[in-house]
């Protein structure tokens, strides 16, 4: 902006001057616009507490694509929770010893699995973390308690500690 008076603009390469933008300092923002502001900035203080540990800076710089730093794939991994793509609990009969394989996938990583299984009443049979079976995607959870469920939650987390959570009926 120059003098407050005219803003100089770059559109497809061509260059153009244009006034200064209307601004309303006194709207409000929507609920929707509101919560992505919100998340905005929770995963810009993410991205500056990460840069700022020596671990988890070397750890997303490992990863950074030409012209991205650390800063830029912190960023995206606080902005984008886990996602859920299945929970295969087809060989699950309540029986200690079965197999739930969970796939979850992240941006950058799920850093935990968390799954709790509940009876016909909303009671918890038993809970624990799953296990990365060491693809990047599969989660593996041995049921350590007899007992069959109705339903099977899941939770998985990535290194901001966002959560997503998936719900299977048995």
């Amino acid at each position: 902006m120059f003098a407050k008076q005219i803003v100089f603009k770059n559109r497809r390469g061509k260059r153009y001057v244009a006034g200064p933008p209307n601004v309303n300092e006194k709207r409000v923002p929507g609920k929707a616009e509101q919560a992505v502001r919100d998340r905005f900035k929770q995963s810009n203080d993410y991205a500056s507490f990460a840069v700022k540990d020596p671990k988890l800076k070397a750890q997303y710089e490992a990863v950074a694509k030409k012209r991205q730093t650390a800063n830029n794939v912190a960023f995206s991994d606080a902005y984008h929770p886990p996602v859920i793509s299945g929970i295969l609990a087809y060989g699950y009969a309540g029986v200690t010893g079965n197999i739930i394989t969970i796939q979850a996938r992240d941006n950058f990583k799920v850093a935990s699995v968390m799954v709790a299984i509940y009876d016909e009443n909303d009671i918890i049979i038993e809970q624990g973390n799953a296990v990365d079976n060491g693809d990047k995607l599969n989660w593996m959870y041995t049921v350590t308690k007899n007992g069959r469920g109705s339903k099977i939650i899941v939770k998985a987390y990535d290194l901001p500690w966002n959560e997503t959570t998936k719900e299977f009926v048995v």
